[in-house]
């Protein structure tokens, strides 16, 4: 094998495995509107990516953990505008939490 071929057959092992490795969709675990909405603690950040909606949610203790956001049955608007409504929820409890 010479220098070239090899140098090519590792470009191609790459761009196979980030190929194979790169999904339409994510892995993400979902999250679903209901459990949304029963969060009555800590805090929660969303980002949209195309149709999705990925949700960050940590508790109170700190820990963090990222979903997406199954919010089948609303359209993407209505899922954003409960996030937002929770968003501000959340922060008027923290508002007036004695909790640091």
């Amino acid at each position: 094998m010479t220098f070239a071929s090899g140098v090519l057959a590792v470009v191609v092992f790459g761009v196979l495995s980030c190929v194979a490795g790169c999904q339409k969709k994510s892995a993400a675990f979902p999250l679903s509107m209901a459990t949304v909405r029963q969060i009555h603690d800590g805090q929660v950040a969303f980002e949209e990516r195309g149709d999705e909606i990925f949700v960050a949610v940590t508790d109170r203790f700190g820990d963090c953990h990222i979903h997406r956001l199954d919010y089948q049955g609303l359209s993407k608007a209505q899922a954003v505008a409960i996030l937002q409504a929770k968003l501000a929820e959340l922060e008027k409890v923290r508002a007036t939490s004695t909790i640091p």
